[in-house]
Parts: C-alpha cells; structure tokens; sequence
C-alpha cells in the first residue's frame, strides 16, 4: 500500500491508464494494452481527481477544510510471482482479482474505491486499487486505517487469510520494515524468477543466431558457384555471337558470284552465247569456286541454326540463374535482418541480466541491513532489560 498526496494523484492515473507512453517502464507491450481491464469503472476511462473530489465531498462531514498536504488516496498493488500466475487459467486469474477486490471493499468500504485496474501487459499479471480513506465518523485520515506497522501485518494477514479460503495456494509474504512496497522492491522480488528466464531465452537465441549464421555461410558458397556458372554462360553466348558474324561474313562473300551467275544464266536463256576463252576459263573458276562456297554455306547455315539452339538455351538459362540469384539475395537480406534482430535481443537480454543481478545484490545487501537491525534491536532489549533487573 502506497499512500499518495494530490500532486501524485495524476500520475497515477496515467500510469493505470496508460493515457501516455512510458519511458521508464521497459516491460509495458504495447500489444497487450487490450487486455487490461477495471473492475470498477469498465470499460470507461475516468478523472481519478475528479472522483477523488467528490467522494470527499460527500463523505467528509466533520466541515473543516481539508489540508494541502492531507493523504487523499491509498493505492494498493496486489499480485503475487510469475509461477502463481502460470498455473492459473485466464477465469481463475481473473477470480484471483476478484476476489482480492472483494476484500478491500469489505474492508475500506465499497463507496471509497476509486479504481481497481488489472494490467496484464506487463511480465506479471497485477492490479492497482485506489482507496479514499474516509472514516466511519466522516473523517479523511489514512493514519486511522495504516497509521502504525501493526494495522499493515494485520491487513497482509487477513488478506493472505482471505484468497487462501477461496482456493488460492499462496504463501505469506515476509514483514517489511517499509511503509509500502515500491516499484523497485516490487521487481526485485522475481528477479530471480525473470533472470532464469533470460537465461533460457538467451540461450535459445544464441543457438538460432548460430543456425542463421551456418544457413547464411552455406548460401554464399551456393551464391558463388552460381555467379561462376552465370560468368561462364555468358562467355559461352559471347563465343556463339561471336562465330553467328563469322558465318554472315561468309555468306556476303558467296553472294557476290551467285549474282553474276544469276545473270549470266539470264542472257544464255536467250541464245547461244559465244565466249573467249579467258572468259570462259574465268567463268568456269568462278563456277568452282560458287560451288564450293555453296557446300560451305549449307554446313555453316546447319552450324548457324545449331549455335541459335544453343544460344536460345544459354540465354533462357542465364535468366534462370538470375532469377535464382535475385531471390537468394532477398533471403540473405532477410536473414541479415534476422541476425541484426537477434542481436539486439541480445543486448536487451544481457542488459537485463545485469539488472537482475544488481537487484538481486541490492536485495541481498538490504536483507543483510535487515539481520544486523534485528542483532542491534535485540541487545538493546536485553540491556533494557538488564537495567530494569537492576
């Protein structure tokens, strides 16, 4: 129970419900705000001020003026560890509550509660309820209801009393020598808890992170035979187009003396022809000559036709291993992703191993504090009671 003056009434009401951002609480999801709930205002948000105000008004009757500095709400934080909380159904978590908000109201009084919010966006599952601590007799004072270390091991006591009867397994909470439980004592007393479970998170994500790294390894050595595969396809094209222009060449050179046999064959279509013999001795070579280009033209068309094929089959292969290296790419972009996400799990993990074990030492160091205060309190009983004796 944390007794909160005007000036922190706001705050309170921000932090229950979640009206901004925090900067200072790491466990919020935003993704689970969905879940919280109030038992006593639904689903409707409301000025915690306001209500406080009025509540005042209407229940304060001894007519004197409420001081500035008067304790106008008492917030208590009710929840247990995170073990508790996984072995409970959604219905019975919910009962666990219920039935905890039943015992304040019983106790301080129905008309005094302000709010009784459950938030089950953090790591544990807890509620905050917020008390006017008005008196039977009109009174505004929170010293008559928690004005002494006794009256709060009674509440706890009676409370603890309270959920056992109603089916909860759950322990008595050691006695604090504090006033309230804060938020940071709060987390310290499952940090251990929380640390074991980093722990095994970490380690689950240092071996995915490993599996990632071997895939990645493995891709790039598919990656680089594949650019040599692709490096030698084209070489083979660029030889292909290569020998296609020697062929054409070969082929302008043949159309030449076709054509002046064309036409010769024209004018002897007509008539006898009479020739001298040079011309006749170049015609004929011409002839050979034609002829045997002519053979060489059929075999280099067949070598043409056949290095087309090939070229076709190149090219639409060179696009398959294209493709096949654009998506590989995509997946070592995702997978590098991937790795610069874990990492920054990482960090985040190892970050919280540090706090817990500050807590923890923290908590080992005020427990310590705790004993040796017990020691000192002792020895003084016993000199007291020696000097009485005396």
């Amino acid at each position: 129970m944390q007794k909160m003056k005007s000036h922190a009434i706001k705050g309170m009401q921000i932090h229950n419900q979640r009206e901004k951002e925090s900067q200072t609480n790491g466990d919020i999801d935003p993704h689970k705000l969905h879940l919280n709930y109030d038992l006593v205002n639904g689903e409707y948000d409301i000025d915690y001020k306001e209500k406080i105000e009025t509540r005042i008004q209407e229940g304060v009757t001894t007519g004197k003026t409420i001081r500035k500095d008067a304790v106008k709400l008492a917030s208590f934080l009710v929840t247990s560890d995170k073990s508790f909380f996984d072995q409970l159904d959604p219905r019975e978590e919910k009962r666990f509550f219920e039935e905890s908000y039943e015992f304040l109201a019983e106790r301080y009084g129905r008309e005094n509660i302000v709010y009784a919010m459950v938030h089950k966006d953090e790591k544990t599952p807890h509620m905050h309820v917020g008390f006017v601590p008005i008196t039977d007799d009109g009174r505004l004072s929170a010293k008559e209801f928690f004005g002494g270390k006794k009256l709060l091991k009674e509440l706890q006591d009676e409370f603890h009393k309270h959920v056992k009867e109603r089916g909860f397994d759950l322990e008595r909470g050691v006695s604090s020598d504090k006033k309230h439980i804060e938020t940071a004592r709060f987390k310290a007393l499952t940090a251990k808890e929380e640390l074991e479970q980093l722990q095994t998170e970490f380690k689950d994500g240092i071996e995915q992170l490993e599996l990632l790294q071997k895939d990645i390894q493995e891709r790039k050595v598919i990656i680089d035979g594949q650019r040599a595969t692709t490096s030698m396809n084209q070489y083979q094209v660029k030889e292909s187009e290569q020998k296609l222009e020697t062929l054409k060449a070969q082929l302008r050179e043949i159309e030449s003396p076709l054509q002046e046999i064309d036409s010769i064959k024209a004018k002897t279509a007509l008539g006898t022809v009479i020739l001298k013999k040079d011309d006749f001795e170049n015609l004929k070579g011409m002839a050979q000559k034609a002829i045997l280009k002519d053979e060489n033209s059929l075999a280099a068309q067949k070598e043409n036709e056949k290095l087309r094929d090939e070229n076709k089959s190149l090219t639409k292969r060179m696009k398959q291993v294209e493709n096949e290296t654009q998506y590989t790419f995509q997946r070592i972009g995702e997978l590098t992703r991937e790795n610069k996400k874990l990492s920054k799990e990482k960090n985040k993990f190892e970050k919280l191993y540090d706090f817990a074990k500050n807590v923890l030492q923290h908590f080992n160091i005020w427990e310590q504090v705790k004993d040796q205060f017990s020691k000192v309190e002792k020895t003084i009983d016993r000199d007291q009671e020696q000097e009485i004796e005396r």
